[in-house]
């Protein structure tokens, strides 16, 4: 029967074969209690573990990339990339993990992973690839973490080291860091401008001596060596170089880059002082011009007040002398002398006017006639509309519209002013404004104007209110029948075309309103002057005089008591507040000093204008008009008398004050 093993060691091979059955099953229990352990841990670690086979199907993913994917393992295992992610980014991650298993290596990366739910992150990739216990590649695996607080942090850190520089290349002054060797590490552009250099320059190396002139580069190490001393050093003047030789003043600001408890360098900035010592130098030239003005203008004042008497009195005892008389010679010498001091006085200082803008070119003619039929439409049939324009052109710059609607405006405020019935009159001209006319209207210049009239037969406006009446939102009317805004409107239209409007009104008298416009060119021939008609400039108004000088006051007294007017005196602006208290009759002009102790002419007329709203003021003053202006007087709308003045000067002068809208 051949060789048969015998009972016994059949028996022997059979425990040799469950032997080595134990030992495998023991080894494989052993394995897999460690693929257990592994896979446990893998599951348990806070970073996202996937592993993918060749072919890019995952056949691992733990815990914490199922949670980051929003999927279950059941889910994920055994799909692709292209299951879970758009198609470009799908591809992304198959060439990233063949080019890890051809590779044979270990990948570090950084890259936005978007999740199956679309949610955009920041990651930081290890990938690997896997191998059989042949040592062939069977596929990759990948870990993963979120660094997207991180990327985060870094973006805002970039942005703002960017809006840093970016605002420091913005500053005006050079800004610069330097090591202690003085070798330049930062420039901003303005400094790189101011000395000339580029970013070349520094980026091939420039040294602070570079900067400085020769002269200086001892006392700059100086300060170097000593920066441990100093936390900030302030306003150190040193002469600059720039890059083609030019001297130029620079004072620097600097402070010390510490590091590890030890200054490595210097930071600072400099502060071009050209313009600003050129600026010292002109301020040195016009504080000097401006001591020289004040003392002008002090002996302007004074040589002004003593030469109005001397000749005034002249000119009234010439009047009053006759022809033949023997002692005319003399007191003509004392006229002739007084007008050469007076005109060397007026030479001291002298002032620059400004021409305002003007606006579009339309006649104002055409407006109101082309708004006529408009106009009466508006308005009621018991009032009589009156037109009476001008028969020559008209021109102004401005916005026909606008015009329409300030006549619009005054048109129905005057209506309602007649609830009665009554006339409606506008009127048109064109006339010629002088110097002291435009100096009491602000935006207005002397010469050619066009003037736009209304006037009503109605209730008139009380005097309480007409310092209001072109406030906004400020009406009389009941509730409901008006906004207030339209004479407000009237004024802020006029105002705009570089015009003034006038109110003239008397209770139960009627109402005017006067609107000035510049002539669009000023082609027209202006209007002859006024000739000086001694009786033309006879008045019997009164008018009160306010002059601390008592010989100025006197005169001036005599001058419009000659001319016919009724004269008010005060020394000062309290005596006269106290007089006018007590003084019923009407006061139509107040002739004021500018400057006066306590009170000055202008602080003395904003006290009575409110008492006394038509009153009327012409201010006199020995200074030239800067110092005046220097005071607050010369401003658009006032009237101004330069002493020493003519007898027939101040007459006349009164005489136009009084007329003027009169």
């Amino acid at each position: 029967m051949g060789n048969q093993p015998t009972h016994d060691e059949l028996m022997q091979q059979i425990a040799a074969l469950e032997e080595e059955l134990k030992h495998q099953r023991q080894a494989y229990d052993e394995q897999t209690q460690t693929q257990s352990l592994l896979f446990s841990l893998i599951d348990s670690l806070p970073l996202n573990v996937f592993s993918k086979d060749k072919k890019g199907r995952f056949i691992l993913a733990n815990r914490q990339y199922c949670q980051t994917v929003a999927k279950s393992a059941e889910e994920i295992l055994g799909r692709t990339d292209d299951d879970f992610h758009p198609p470009e980014m799908a591809r992304k991650y198959r060439l990233d993990d063949r080019a890890v298993m051809d590779s044979r290596q270990v990948v570090a990366l950084e890259e936005e992973h978007r999740t199956t739910c679309g949610t955009a992150m920041d990651v930081s990739v290890i990938k690997a690839p896997l191998y059989n216990r042949q040592r062939e590649v069977t596929g990759v695996l990948g870990v993963f973490w979120d660094i997207s607080q991180r990327k985060r942090t870094e973006r805002a850190l970039y942005e703002s080291e960017k809006q840093f520089r970016e605002l420091v290349d913005l500053l005006p002054q050079s800004i610069y860091e330097f090591s202690l060797d003085g070798r330049i590490t930062f420039a901003n552009q303005s400094a790189l401008r101011t000395f000339g250099y580029t970013q070349e320059d520094l980026d091939a190396g420039l040294h602070i001596r570079d900067l400085l002139i020769e002269e200086d580069h001892e006392r700059v190490r100086a300060d170097i060596a000593r920066s441990d001393d100093l936390r900030r050093r302030l306003g150190a003047e040193y002469t600059a170089r720039h890059r083609d030789g030019r001297p130029f003043p620079v004072v620097t600001y600097t402070s010390p880059i510490r590091k590890d408890g030890r200054t490595v360098g210097i930071r600072g900035i400099a502060i071009d002082q050209t313009d600003i010592r050129n600026l010292e130098e002109r301020l040195k030239i016009a504080q000097k011009m401006e001591a020289v003005g004040q003392l002008a203008g002090g002996v302007a004042h004074d040589l002004n007040n003593l030469l109005s008497p001397i000749l005034g009195y002249a000119e009234i005892l010439l009047d009053d002398l006759a022809p033949q008389d023997l002692n005319r010679p003399a007191i003509e010498s004392i006229q002739e002398a007084g007008q050469k001091a007076r005109d060397l006085v007026q030479q001291l200082l002298a002032f620059a006017r400004k021409q305002p803008l003007k606006i579009t070119t339309i006649d104002l003619n055409h407006v109101v006639s082309g708004f006529e039929k408009l106009l009466r439409r508006s308005i009621r049939e018991d009032i009589l509309i009156t037109i009476d324009l001008t028969e020559i052109p008209a021109l102004i710059r401005a916005d026909a519209g606008q015009i329409e609607q300030v006549i619009m405006n005054l048109a129905v405020n005057a209506q309602d002013s007649m609830p009665k019935g009554g006339r409606l009159t506008l009127e048109t001209a064109v006339i010629d404004l002088d110097e002291s006319y435009a100096h009491e209207h602000p935006g207005l210049t002397p010469g050619r104007h066009a003037m736009l009239s209304l006037s009503d037969t109605g209730q008139g406006i009380p005097h309480a209110h007409r310092d209001r009446i072109f406030d906004p939102f400020f009406t009389t009317k009941e509730r409901d029948k008006g906004t207030g805004l339209g004479l407000s409107t009237v004024y802020g239209i006029v105002k705009q075309h570089h015009g003034d409007i006038w109110l003239y009104s008397e209770p139960d008298q009627g109402t005017t309103f006067k609107i000035f416009f510049p002539a669009a060119n000023g082609h027209a021939e202006p209007i002859a002057a006024r000739q000086n008609d001694r009786q033309a400039n006879r008045g019997a108004e009164t008018i009160m005089v306010v002059e601390d000088n008592t010989m100025l006051r006197d005169m001036a007294q005599k001058i419009l008591e000659r001319h016919g007017y009724r004269v008010l005196i005060a020394g000062s602006g309290d005596e006269c507040l106290q007089r006018l208290t007590t003084h019923d009759g009407p006061v139509h002009l107040l002739l004021t000093d500018v400057v006066m102790p306590a009170m000055n002419g202008r602080e003395l007329y904003a006290r009575l204008a409110p008492l006394r709203p038509d009153l009327k003021v012409l201010y006199m003053s020995g200074y030239t008009d800067n110092v005046i202006l220097h005071h607050g007087v010369l401003e658009a709308g006032i009237d101004f008398i330069q002493k020493p003045f003519s007898v027939q000067g101040l007459a006349s002068k009164i005489r136009m004050i009084l007329d003027k809208n009169a």
